[in-house]
């Protein structure tokens, strides 16, 4: 990230991103729910919002979840040179600032200070086994203990 808050997207996802009418290609960003940015292509965050438009009055958490995530949400097109600037309060939120990386994660990417990610990564690599087993769908995802609940890895019986 340079010193104005400018990241560069790499051309290679250029071509996931829908122009506008004038041609231009821009992201949306909004705060990740872990200390990231998220980003989507305008489809990938029309899409995602969808999920969540049938949920409006869901309750109190999902209300409050709404009003933090949708305070934050940013289209930014992108520059003559490919770079995307970060508003101010989604690289405080998430402590961006010199090095950054962009992780792809199914219809979005997270941008990451590199030192998290890199901690981030050290830390969930005990569990990379159990998630595997959600991956593979032998683990029902609703019988998992909430995070930090496991009492030396393994989800709880059924």
């Amino acid at each position: 990230m340079d010193d104005k808050g400018r990241i560069s997207v790499p051309k290679r996802y250029h071509t996931l991103l829908a122009p506008d009418a004038d041609g231009d290609l821009s992201v949306v960003l909004t705060r990740g729910f872990e200390p990231c940015v998220f980003v989507f292509s305008k489809p990938g965050f029309t899409r995602f919002t969808a999920r969540l438009s049938g949920q409006a009055f869901a309750g109190a958490k999902l209300r409050k979840l709404q009003r933090l995530f949708f305070a934050t949400v940013y289209e930014v097109k992108l520059d003559s040179s490919g770079r995307v600037n970060v508003p101010d309060v989604l690289r405080r939120a998430a402590g961006l600032g010199g090095d950054v990386v962009l992780v792809g994660s199914l219809g979005r990417a997270e941008l990451w200070d590199r030192k998290k990610w890199r901690a981030y990564q050290q830390e969930s690599e005990a569990d990379v086994a159990e998630l595997g087993e959600l991956l593979a769908g032998t683990e029902d995802p609703d019988t998992l203990p909430p995070d930090g609940a496991r009492g030396g890895g393994g989800a709880t019986p059924r």
